[in-house]
């Protein structure tokens, strides 16, 4: 099985540093030309088995490459790989006649012709790297093109190969090149990337969906790993898309729900983390967390914003364009460094795991039980907007944690809490965003231009009209909340 962690270049301009990089070492070597042509059937049939079918030119030989059903998530892509050297570039199946490979090609394309799909053209910087554990990585460095008919889309990668040893090896080595250079975790293979070109799958920047089963009889530490990487994997595929459309909103916000469901599955899993080896990444994921607030605050005022004009008959205005702008000022040039937190994070869970085997039903009740409390105790004074803010950053915290672990209570109907939970987020987050308003608008409201701060007068004054509303639901849903049923008794 194959172990790879394949890296995007972000900036082209960066390929002379990534070859410098004193853990690649690569910019003394001899590039090796690599050609290779992709083959299927008419009907795409190997496309729709997961099978991929190649013949490469390493240099001055032909290499006919079978690769099966595997895995890809945040980067890290596991899948079986069968090799033989062929005399050219043309499909011969047979030669892996009475192998694995060669039941499932024969199995997927019958007596159908296999024709060329697309085809990739590259220089690979390659050598292979020692890690501090003794794992083997081989490190390939590809810069060219992909061809899909007339549409071509450059290579700029990095891919990291597990030769033997442990496969943290890879994320930490990962983690450090993608701190120190504008590197991006890739979930999308070349051939993948090749096939959207050439238009015959719809393009997937956040990879497929992502699940996590969780079942009552679980250890705890093992559940809580495989949650916090799924929860990685899925904050990569995110970050993904982001990169792709940074001012997009949507994509923006989800990649903050992923990475503040992350905080509170790491605040969860902290009993079983005696050495404290997940702390500072939590810190880490916290300060990038609050480094986008400022953009989240202006992406709400323009939704706001819009539902005013909309009823004032507004079409355009000095306030919308304001924070439009301010969303793409704020655009964070550090975001891509996201992607070395996660990929670090990933590598911890899986080389030091989490301790104990208390069953995690047991400890996700106890846990959820003690969240459940201290919100309880949380809730003081309505006018002290510090203090609502903080009561609704806990009931978002148990709020994920009940998304999560859903499962194990099946015959104890959580729905209620949840839904409460949702409500009570949904109105202390209305509330935090009417008294954030006026600081999000100071530049506004002090500026020479007087429309300019007249339309943040008149944006605060409906914010702020709508407050007295919110605390009165607020207390509705709160009565809710304490009436609940809850799932761990």
């Amino acid at each position: 099985m194959k172990q790879e962690l394949k890296l995007r270049l972000l900036e082209p301009d960066a390929w002379g540093t990534l070859l410098s990089h004193p853990l690649l070492d690569l910019h003394d070597l001899s590039p090796v030309p690599m050609d290779t042509v992709y083959f299927d059937t008419a009907d795409g049939a190997l496309h729709r088995a997961g099978i991929a079918y190649c013949v490469r030119r390493e240099g001055g030989r032909w290499i006919a490459t079978v690769k099966g059903v595997g895995t890809s998530a945040g980067g890290l892509h596991q899948r079986p790989e069968w090799t033989v050297v062929v005399e050219e570039d043309k499909p011969f199946p047979q030669v892996f006649a009475g192998t694995e490979a060669g039941a499932m090609l024969f199995a997927a394309v019958g007596e159908n012709i296999l024709l060329p799909l697309l085809e990739t053209h590259f220089q690979r910087f390659e050598r292979e790297l020692s890690w501090e554990d003794g794992s083997s990585i081989l490190i390939a460095a590809d810069r060219g093109e992909i061809l899909a008919g007339d549409a071509r889309a450059a290579i700029l990668e990095l891919d990291l190969k597990l030769l033997h040893g442990h496969p943290a090896a890879l994320l930490e080595l990962g983690s450090i090149l993608a701190r120190d250079l504008p590197l991006l975790p890739d979930p999308q293979s070349r051939m993948h990337r090749g096939l959207v070109l050439a238009g015959l799958i719809a393009d997937n920047h956040g990879g497929p969906s992502l699940a996590c089963p969780m079942r009552h009889r679980d250890v705890a530490g093992d559940a809580l790993v495989r949650l916090l990487v799924t929860q990685c994997q899925r904050a990569l595929g995110d970050l993904s898309r982001h990169l792709t459309d940074p001012v997009d909103a949507t994509c923006f916000h989800d990649l903050r729900k992923d990475v503040r469901a992350l905080r509170s599955f790491l605040r969860l899993a902290e009993p079983l983390d005696p050495q404290k080896h997940l702390g500072s990444w939590r810190q880490k994921l916290a300060l990038w967390f609050h480094a986008q607030g400022p953009r989240r605050d202006r992406d709400v005022l323009a939704i706001r914003w819009a539902e005013v004009c909309a009823m004032l008959g507004e079409q355009s205005s000095l306030l919308q364009s304001y924070l439009a702008g301010g969303a793409v000022r704020g655009t964070d040039t550090e975001t891509p460094f996201l992607g070395s937190l996660l990929l670090g994070l990933w590598a911890t869970l899986i080389r030091h795991g989490l301790a104990g085997d208390v069953g995690l039903q047991e400890f996700t009740e106890h846990r959820c039980a003690r969240w459940d409390a201290a919100i309880q105790r949380a809730r003081k004074k309505e006018e002290d907007p510090a203090a609502l803010h903080a009561l609704r950053i806990r009931v978002k915290n148990l709020r994920y944690a009940l998304v999560a672990l859903s499962p194990l209570w099946p015959s104890q109907d959580s729905k209620a809490l949840l839904k409460t939970l949702t409500t009570l987020q949904d109105v202390l987050g209305e509330i935090h965003d009417t008294d954030a308003a006026a600081v999000t608008l100071h530049d506004t409201i002090v500026s020479r231009k007087s429309r300019l701060a007249y339309e943040a007068g008149i944006l605060i004054g409906w914010l702020h009209a709508g407050r007295a509303r919110h605390i009165r639901e607020f207390r509705k849903t709160w009565e809710r909340f304490l009436a609940a049923p809850r799932p761990w008794g």
